[in-house]
């Protein structure tokens, strides 16, 4: 059989979003085999599975037997259930973790009172002697933090595919070949405007 040519990201986005290998494994232990091949193709559309035309076992309520190896190497190499499902909701939703970040500039405005007027501040006889004000938006220091946040979020993202890839070298995959990650390991380094990370400010 001819393997495919795939990223590791790519295949763990086509097991877990589209095999929707996590879900199904679940749904099969709940319902059971002996069932017939219509049944079994309506349960897969009922998930909102992908039924994979090359799968070697026919109409099944198992996946691709590539998306289960996938499986078996996400929750070998994830060493707490919150990297496993950090690994699961970003192959869901087909996207990596975001490094960009939208945000308002600090500044000082006035506390605005229920009927839209500024809240004034008085004297111990009634003079008004200044306008109540707050701080709004992020300094640049409250910026970075979040930034730096984000960065760790990806770095650890790149740390478990790694160890993903790591523990699918030693199985399996009968169907696909996996070349490279999928994702820039740093893109905060890369010179491609494309990939670097974006810091849009909202006024």
């Amino acid at each position: 059989m001819k393997r495919r040519s795939v990223t590791l990201w790519d295949l763990i986005i086509w097991a877990f979003r589209d095999q929707k290998v996590h879900i199904l494994n679940a749904h099969q232990v709940r319902q059971g085999y002996g069932r017939t091949a219509t049944d079994i193709v309506c349960s897969h559309m009922e998930l909102g599975t992908f039924v994979d035309g090359d799968a070697p076992h026919g109409a099944s309520l198992r996946c691709h037997e590539d998306a289960e190896e996938v499986l078996a190497a996400v929750m070998q190499a994830c060493s707490s259930f919150d990297d496993y499902r950090f690994v699961v909701e970003h192959a869901e939703s087909g996207a990596a973790p975001s490094l960009d970040i939208s945000y308002v500039p600090a500044k000082i405005v006035p506390v605005l009172r229920k009927n839209g007027r500024p809240s004034i501040i008085y004297d111990k006889n009634r003079n008004a002697i200044a306008c109540e004000v707050e701080r709004v938006g992020y300094t640049i220091d409250e910026k970075v933090s979040i930034y730096r946040v984000k960065q760790g979020q990806y770095r650890r993202f790149v740390a478990l595919l790694d160890d993903i890839n790591r523990v699918l070298s030693t199985g399996s995959i009968q169907g696909r070949r996996v070349q490279g990650l999928g994702v820039v390991r740093e893109p905060w380094r890369s010179t491609d405007r494309r990939v670097r990370p974006k810091m849009k400010v909202l006024v």
